[in-house]
């Protein structure tokens, strides 16, 4: 019951902060340029979404990088929404660099 609470809160929160803007994160992500991100839609966020933001893409590229699926761009995004969430969703220690590694199988 709780892992299915969880998931539905999830869910319910990825338009909350990436209606249309999840497409811009990723193509410069993947390309480890974090300042188009901030450049675009983004800039206008709060200081606190941006600085989460790239503490994200900081350890993104580090995140099992001898793992082949996790770099594909489906579990960047994927990965990159999670941790953007969970940042956000925690602000007594927002996001902190090895969070990442939760998501490594």
């Amino acid at each position: 019951a709780t892992l299915e609470r969880k998931r539905r809160e999830y869910w319910d929160l990825i338009p909350r902060y990436f209606e249309d803007d999840s497409e811009v994160f990723t193509g410069a992500m993947l390309e480890g340029n974090d300042d188009d991100i901030l450049l675009g839609s983004f800039a206008s966020r709060s200081a606190e979404e941006q600085e989460c933001l790239k503490q994200v893409l900081k350890d993104l590229p580090r995140t099992g990088p001898s793992i082949p699926v996790l770099r594909h761009e489906r579990m960047q995004k994927a990965m990159l929404r999670v941790l953007f969430i969970w940042g956000m969703r925690h602000p007594g220690s927002g996001y902190v660099q090895g969070i990442n590694d939760l998501l490594i199988p």
